[in-house]
């Protein structure tokens, strides 16, 4: 690999590195919709488990 293609590589990457966003943490208001979610996914899904295997026999 040629040297100056390396470098220039290099330098191209750290321009992109600085121009990067800064990750924020999570607020309390996302926090409380993911939990929030998530729950009622499980529970539906818990609730439709229920419903299915204590349905009685087909005849």
């Amino acid at each position: 690999m040629n040297l100056s293609l390396l470098l220039s590589v290099q330098a191209a990457a750290t321009d992109v590195a600085k121009e990067a966003p800064k990750i924020q943490p999570m607020q309390p208001l996302g926090w409380a919709f993911l939990l929030v979610s998530v729950s009622f996914v499980v529970i539906l899904t818990g609730w439709c488990f229920y419903k299915v295997l204590t349905a009685p026999p087909a005849q």
